[in-house]
């Protein structure tokens, strides 16, 4: 695996202005999660979908439906969201604190010539690109939930990824390229993603040369809805020693046995007690905060280890989480057991694929059918409900 971005983690997490106003960051909460999401309003979240740990029985879920794979870069996760507060184009950064960073005066020009995006929200990861110049940010987009005020969640990801390529990254590379006063604090562009079967090109080749961090691979269903929340079918594989953790530090110096290093993990609305690290005053400045480790199946009594402080969390993994992680680390799939598996899952994409047939929400899909969606004033015939353009909120 490629090296990882530990030296940029606070420059990675400090882009921009935090929002510190919190009436404002409220309304900004609330008109996304509830006005522009519409989800209900007693469960303001971090809108972001987020993945299960990879554990034996997904190697049958790889063969029995269609997946598009992509590496897990080692960066930070962040919603883009284009908006227009009082009028005022810019952009935030969204962590899954659910708090914000402005982006001050940062606009994305639309499809259509002269306008811009407003009430977009992308989904991807901030990283540092290393290079012999010295490196550059880049934002690597890999999905989205808004296209100028049109909720695109329920669409199958590769029309969602269509609308980000044709509506965002192909006018903001044009603007670029045609306006040399026009400039960007990151290179913003769509992240890889390959069918299931290119999984040994990308564990030997592609992330062997990356200049960034890396942690594995993630797996996305293509027929199925975005997902906010826990996705049991957006998958993350990780080798078992990258597999990790995130607990909430807690140090109890009135322990009747001496100090000692509580490692704790969400439970409903507070945290409960899980295990403990081996004492160490180097992590004395992380007293309740939340920090990341990895585990370590050879050690008698301190099975975790520190690995870092996670600055983007303030709550630790919840405990469901952490028993998936756990197993996950128990079933050790490795790299070799995918990489044997490409053969079978090949067969499988491509019986799918001669048939003509996807599974979309439950429902069979034949490629005509497909087809008629494109036509405007057609009705989605998966759901009888209508498709809206985002670029206008026309039907189409």
């Amino acid at each position: 695996m490629a090296a990882n971005v530990e030296d940029y983690s606070e420059v990675l997490l400090s882009f921009g202005n935090a929002v510190e106003d919190q009436e404002f960051l409220n309304e900004l909460q609330f008109r996304l999660w509830s006005e522009l999401l519409q989800r209900p309003t007693r469960n303001l979240q971090f809108p972001g979908s987020q993945p299960v740990s990879f554990a034996r029985q997904h190697l049958d879920a790889l063969e029995r439906e269609d997946y598009y794979v992509c590496e897990k870069s080692d960066g930070v996760r962040y919603l883009l969201y284009y908006t227009s507060p009082y009028g005022r184009p810019t952009a935030y950064l969204i962590d899954r604190n659910f708090n914000c960073r402005e982006l001050s005066g940062l606009t994305c020009p639309g499809k259509m010539k002269g306008t811009i995006h407003t009430d977009t929200l992308l989904d991807g990861e901030l990283i540092y690109e290393r290079s012999s110049d010295g490196g550059a940010f880049h934002f690597l987009i890999f999905d989205a939930l808004l296209i100028s005020g049109a909720n695109i969640m329920r669409h199958p990801l590769p029309r969602r990824l269509q609308y980000v390529q044709n509506d965002v990254v192909a006018p903001l590379k044009a603007k670029l390229q045609g306006d040399v006063g026009f400039a960007y604090p990151f290179k913003l562009d769509m992240k890889s993603m390959s069918k299931p079967y290119a999984i040994a090109q990308i564990l030997e080749l592609e992330i062997p040369q990356q200049q960034h961090g890396n942690d594995g691979l993630i797996f996305t269903p293509v027929s199925d809805p975005y997902i906010s929340g826990t996705c049991e079918r957006l998958l993350k594989w990780k080798p078992s020693e990258l597999n990790s953790v995130d607990f909430k530090l807690i140090i109890n110096a009135k322990a009747s046995a001496g100090k000692t290093y509580e490692l704790h993990v969400a439970s409903r609305d507070s945290h409960r007690f899980f295990g403990y690290h081996r004492p160490d005053e180097k992590l004395d400045q992380f007293d309740q905060t939340v920090i990341e480790c990895r585990y370590c199946p050879d050690e008698e009594e301190y099975h975790w280890e520190y690995i870092r402080n996670r600055l983007d969390k303030n709550s630790a993994n919840y405990e469901r989480v952490v028993d998936k992680i756990v197993e996950s680390i128990k079933d050790n799939v490795t790299s070799q057991e995918l990489i044997e598996r490409i053969p079978a899952i090949r067969r499988a994409w491509k019986a799918r694929e001669a048939r003509g047939v996807k599974e979309v929400r439950g429902v069979r899909e034949v490629k005509e059918i497909k087809e008629v969606r494109e036509v405007r004033g057609v009705r989605d015939p998966r759901d009888n409900r209508e498709v809206q353009d985002p670029r206008d909120n026309r039907e189409v």
